[in-house]
């Protein structure tokens, strides 16, 4: 098996051996798209559907085995304040 590694120089193609093995994805894999703002309550709108492993069909070949599979936890909701309240909050002491 083949899998492509982040370095300092850019990229490094490794070829694997041994057996464990993890791979995982990172944050990166996708370019940042600007989206509108009726593209934003659409999306939010929409259902996220879970499935099974089992339904997937996937192959498992021997000597590879999926320990767990889990959704990224849910973001902090924002919250909407005038700027009047936002300068009074900024000019408070810290304690």
């Amino acid at each position: 098996m083949k899998v492509l590694r982040d370095v300092d120089e850019g990229v490094e193609e490794v070829e694997l051996l041994k057996k464990p093995v993890i791979i995982s994805c990172e944050s990166r894999l996708n370019t940042p798209r600007f989206v509108n703002i009726m593209g934003l309550k659409k999306a939010k709108s929409k259902k996220i559907e879970s499935v099974k492993i089992e339904d997937l069909k996937i192959k498992i070949e021997s000597g590879y085995q999926i320990i767990n599979i889990k959704e990224l936890e849910k973001k902090r909701s924002s919250t909407k304040i005038e700027l009047n309240k936002l300068l009074e909050i900024i000019s408070q002491p810290q304690l």
